[in-house]
């Protein structure tokens, strides 16, 4: 699979999303000891577990139907 995340692509998509105060300290907060600005924070994170869950995904699609999990 493809690593997406990249601060570097180009933007043409607009996404938006309400976080709650407490999840917008914590966000910035960890952007800041990133050294990223909050709009690559949250992509590069949101991409990355993006990425897990479509490849545990596929995992799971490939297990025999046995297989106790």
């Amino acid at each position: 699979m493809t690593t997406i995340v990249s601060s570097s692509n180009v933007r043409s998509a607009r996404l938006g999303l309400r976080a709650s105060r407490e999840q917008e300290v914590v966000l910035r907060r960890a952007a800041k000891v990133a050294l990223k600005s909050l709009t690559d924070f949250i992509l590069d994170s949101a991409c990355l577990a993006a990425e897990q869950t479509l490849l545990d995904q596929r995992y799971l699609w490939f297990l025999p139907a046995s297989t106790k999990l």
